[in-house]
């Protein structure tokens, strides 16, 4: 059951990083600054 709940997510992960691609939703210039907080690093 956990083996194939791995893969399932493993494929899931194939399709969105796919459709990310095919409609060029790479976000390439965040500013980490904006969302991590002093000390968490």
């Amino acid at each position: 059951m956990v083996k194939n709940q791995q893969q399932q997510k493993e494929e899931e992960t194939k399709r969105l990083v796919q459709f990310i691609e095919d409609n060029n939703l790479w976000v390439d210039n965040i500013n980490i600054d904006l969302y991590v907080s002093q000390g968490a690093e």
